[in-house]
């Protein structure tokens, strides 16, 4: 037994044979960014109004659509969704 776990020895046994893959690594984190696209998209879409993923999506590149989603994507929801993501990331360092 080295450093405490039966054939191992290195850096993956001190760190108690938790040693991923980085293939693993790779689907883990496109998994979690497909997470957090997925929860945006909700985010914006949905709410005591529900706009469509489409007119969000019409609204964040400018395109014409009525005046009351526009306001509600770019006033309400969207600046409420980029402080839930940055505050989320700063909580996870």
């Amino acid at each position: 037994w080295k450093n405490g776990c039966p054939g191992r020895s290195g850096p993956a046994a001190r760190m108690g044979g938790n040693n991923l893959t980085a293939t693993r690594r790779i689907a883990v984190a496109t998994g979690m960014f497909l997470a957090l696209v997925a929860a945006t998209c909700a985010s914006l879409a949905l709410g005591a109004v529900d706009i469509p993923l489409s007119e969000v999506i019409d609204t964040l590149l400018g395109r014409p659509v009525p005046e009351t989603t526009s306001q509600i994507v770019e006033i309400l929801r969207l600046p409420r969704t980029i402080e839930a993501i940055v505050v989320g990331a700063a909580l996870g360092v």
